[in-house]
C-alpha cells in the first residue's frame, strides 16, 4: 500500500506540471478560460489523497477523516490559483 500511495503522489506532481505547462502554453485559455483549471483543482488533490489514503492505510500515517477535507481544500486553492497566475504569466510574453 506504501508503494502505491508514493505513485499516486508522483502522479499528481506530474500531472500539475503537465496543467502548468497547458496553461502557460495556451496562456490561460480562450476567452479567459482556463482550460486545464477544473481538471487541475479536481484531478490533483483527488491523487494526492489517493496516495495519502493509501499511505495512512499503510499504517505510517494517521490521519483524521478531517484532515482530509482540510488538505483537499488547501490544495484546490493553491493548485487553482498556480495555475491561473502561470496562464497569466504567459499572456505578457507571447504575441
Amino acid at each position: 500500500m506504501f508503494i502505491l500511495g508514493i505513485i499516486g503522489l508522483i502522479a499528481a506532481f506530474l500531472l500539475l506540471l503537465f496543467n502548468l505547462k497547458t496553461s502557460y502554453d495556451t496562456q490561460g485559455g480562450a476567452i479567459g478560460q482556463n482550460p486545464v483549471f477544473g481538471a487541475s483543482i479536481v484531478q490533483i488533490p483527488l491523487l494526492v489523497l489517493l496516495g495519502l489514503g493509501l499511505i495512512d492505510k499503510s499504517g505510517r500515517l494517521h490521519l483524521e477523516g478531517w484532515h482530509y477535507l482540510i488538505i483537499w481544500l488547501v490544495l484546490a486553492v493553491c493548485i487553482g490559483s498556480l495555475v491561473a497566475w502561470f496562464g497569466n504569466l504567459a499572456k505578457p510574453r507571447k504575441p
